[in-house]
């Protein structure tokens, strides 16, 4: 059966793209059909893969991976006063992008406070953890996609 899971795993994430390029569908990104691909596969909804020490690791290793591509992708150039700027604009991509996260991280907490008093979650902190790095991936993805 491990084996099993990970082929799934494997052809899910080779055809989904596929498909999508196949089929010209451009208004969701390939990272969160994915993600659903994901859900319908998993436990949450037709449970045909089971958890494995394999899936375990590449999941593990895929998170890491997300974070290192997105450190990757930071500019440090914007942090710089531009010679003869005298006052940041109000609009920078820095204050911009604080504010985007900072939004991400008010969502992920109240989604999180919302699961944990329905009862499917029980750690409020770790689910906004893991919405808001889930929101940074699939941000991540949708830029490098759209170029």
């Amino acid at each position: 059966m491990q084996q099993l899971s990970m082929l799934i795993i494997m052809l899910a994430a080779l055809i989904i793209p596929i498909a999508m390029a196949r089929f010209k569908v451009s208004s969701i990104p390939t990272a969160v059909a994915e993600i659903v691909a994901g859900i319908l596969l998993g436990k949450s909804a037709f449970n045909i893969v089971q958890e494995t020490s394999s899936l375990t690791l590449l999941s593990s290793l895929g998170v890491i991976i997300l974070m290192f591509l997105s450190g990757m992708e930071i500019n440090f150039d914007l942090f710089k006063k531009a010679p003869g700027q005298k006052k940041r604009d109000a609009k920078s991509p820095v204050s911009i992008a604080v504010l985007s996260f900072v939004c991400v991280i008010i969502t992920a907490f109240l989604l999180g406070v919302f699961l944990y008093f329905t009862g499917l979650f029980s750690d409020i902190l770790l689910a906004t953890l893991l919405f808001s790095t889930i929101a940074l991936g699939v941000v991540i993805a949708t830029l490098k996609e759209k170029e």
